[in-house]
């Protein structure tokens, strides 16, 4: 479950605050070079005469620093989401200088509603940008990443579901945890086993969204997301149990025979050469 933290938004004013003007971040825009942000009137006036960021001092362009400045979206929202009433003030006051300043031409952009402040809150704002889809490419692995150990741990997915790939249209929101529920339903895996997911050798955790992967390892959008996952389990083993083996009665070995004692030769009678009388 997760822990809620409080913050002091004294500790986040100056991530939030404009240092040109002092105020809050309005159209937040940032320098591509160095990622500073500002109002985005305060940063085009002051690129008129100056082509550095007045914070750091990088280049942001050597003829036309307009070009190096882009709006940062994300970060507006939380200003917004951050600061009570700002918003509304926002939209007052642009509201305000139009009625004053009626203009016959009116803005095609997707965000007119919001330049002329005829939007009433920055919920209804944000309702109406949808959310993204990523394409998005599954396939099982092949090889056990270098985080597994392979004396320990078998891919039991491959020989069920095949190595052909499966292609996904999902909201960027959605979670690494609901494609693990989406694999084991799909394939009715055992509970015993586990599913893991990676882009590269590295685990992606439950918690991590299909966004923060695209945006950790730089999807370019050009091909679908690729995934890859891995099935495994606790190798069985079979250990087969030796036979018992009767005991067997101790051999009789004989002791070996006596050597026989040698038999004397018969001696022959002594003949002598003298003679007889």
């Amino acid at each position: 479950m997760h822990r809620v933290t409080q913050l002091n938004m004294t500790k986040l004013n100056e991530h939030l605050m404009c240092v040109l003007c002092g105020g809050y971040l309005i159209d937040a825009t940032i320098s591509v070079e160095c990622l500073h942000a500002f109002c985005r009137s305060c940063i085009m006036k002051y690129t008129e005469g100056c082509r550095t960021c007045p914070i750091c001092d990088t280049l942001i362009h050597k003829t036309r620093p307009q070009l190096n400045l882009r709006p940062d979206k994300t970060l507006q929202d939380l200003v917004y989401k951050l600061v009570p009433g700002l918003f509304e003030d926002e939209m007052k006051r642009r509201r305000e200088f139009y009625e004053a300043h009626p203009s016959p031409e009116e803005s095609n952009s997707l965000n007119a509603d919001e330049e002329r402040g005829r939007v009433k809150g920055h919920y209804d704002c944000a309702a109406r940008v949808e959310e993204e889809r990523i394409s998005l490419s599954l396939q099982i692995a092949n090889r056990m990443p270098p985080y597994k150990n392979s004396s320990t741990f078998v891919n039991s997915g491959s020989e069920k579901m095949g190595s052909a790939r499966r292609y996904l249209l999902c909201p960027s929101s959605m979670p690494i945890g609901v494609l693990d529920k989406f694999i084991r339903t799909k394939f009715d895996l055992s509970p015993k086993l586990n599913v893991d997911f990676y882009h590269s050798d590295e685990r992606l955790v439950d918690d991590m969204t299909l966004l923060d992967v695209a945006s950790l390892y730089g999807w370019l959008r050009r091909s679908p997301l690729k995934l890859y996952f891995l099935v495994y389990g606790p190798c069985e083993m079979t250990i087969t149990q030796p036979t018992p083996v009767a005991p067997q009665a101790p051999l009789t070995v004989p002791s070996p025979s006596p050597t026989p004692s040698p038999v004397p030769e018969p001696s022959m009678p002594h003949v002598t050469s003298s003679p007889a009388h």
